[in-house]
């Protein structure tokens, strides 16, 4: 996951002042009918105010220096983040949670720099199944910035325009399988530095040292919270990532695929990754 990879760039001018409110479950299933986040990613990503230099089949954005904080918040949460590139006083990164903001403090702290930073993320949208609402999952990557070239419109993909379901489960089993092969990574480089981990947010940082044993440990119990299918969400989600453990030759854990017949073709489609 290198600095400066994503996605979506947005203008360094751009400072949208968009009417936020908080979606609950109640109205996130509703995405189409309702102003809700997923909507207005779309909307800035089919606009001149976001670009993108190669393809790709979910908007991400990048967060440049003096955008709105309510902003990064809002699409850190629904998981439409590629990297973050805050300001020096790190005012973008106010709203985040405080699991963000404690690892870029200890960061800077432990490795003294007085550089600008960057956070990339890798993300696995909310998902909800009836009432019962499931928060993203986030794997957030600390480092110094270098200087950036100016980000240039070579390319743009146009997206559905039903945001249903099946979309937005789709989008979160592409992004745990996203997660997934990145900790497999760490695991072969061990060079990575963890922070204070929760339930759906995992911190890290690239170093020249060792990892220690705790950090292997939590990078491994990240692993197998995927692998056997552990992190809650709906019940269709956990058949699609399923299917996808599979089609990758993973070993899933609870197997959640009905009705499997040894004589069917083994050719289950794999979503589009990150």
């Amino acid at each position: 996951m290198e600095e400066g990879g994503g996605l979506w760039g947005c203008e360094a001018h751009w400072k949208t002042e968009f009417p936020l409110k908080s979606y609950a479950h109640s109205n996130f299933g509703s995405l189409v009918a309702s102003p809700g986040i997923s909507k207005i990613a779309y909307s800035i990503r089919n606009s001149e105010k976001c670009r993108t230099n190669h393809a790709g089949i979910y908007p991400r954005l990048t967060m440049l220096p003096n955008v709105n904080p309510e902003v990064v918040a809002e699409m850190f949460k629904y998981g439409y983040i590629q990297t973050i590139y805050p300001s020096s006083n790190l005012q973008e990164l106010t709203y985040l949670p405080s699991e963000v903001k404690e690892a870029v403090r200890l960061f800077r702290e432990g490795t003294k720099t007085t550089a600008d930073i960057y956070l990339q993320v890798l993300s696995a949208g909310p998902d909800w199944e009836g009432d019962e609402f499931f928060p993203a999952q986030h794997l957030v990557q600390i480092g110094i910035s270098k200087p950036r070239e100016p980000m240039k419109n070579i390319w743009y993909q146009k997206y559905p325009d039903n945001l249903n379901k099946a979309y937005v489960e789709d989008r979160r089993i592409s992004g745990l399988k996203a997660i997934y092969d990145r900790h497999t990574a760490i695991l072969s480089n061990r060079n990575t530095w963890t922070y204070p981990f929760s339930p759906s947010i995992a911190v890290i940082s690239i170093g020249n040292r060792t990892m220690n044993v705790a950090s292997i440990g939590k990078i491994r119990n990240e692993l197998l919270r995927i692998s056997t299918n552990s992190i809650p969400f709906s019940q269709e989600s956990k058949k699609k990532l399923c299917k996808l453990l599979r089609h990758d030759n993973t070993k899933c854990g609870p197997c959640h695929i009905s009705n499997t017949n040894p004589q069917e073709k083994e050719d289950i489609e794999a979503p589009i990754l990150l």
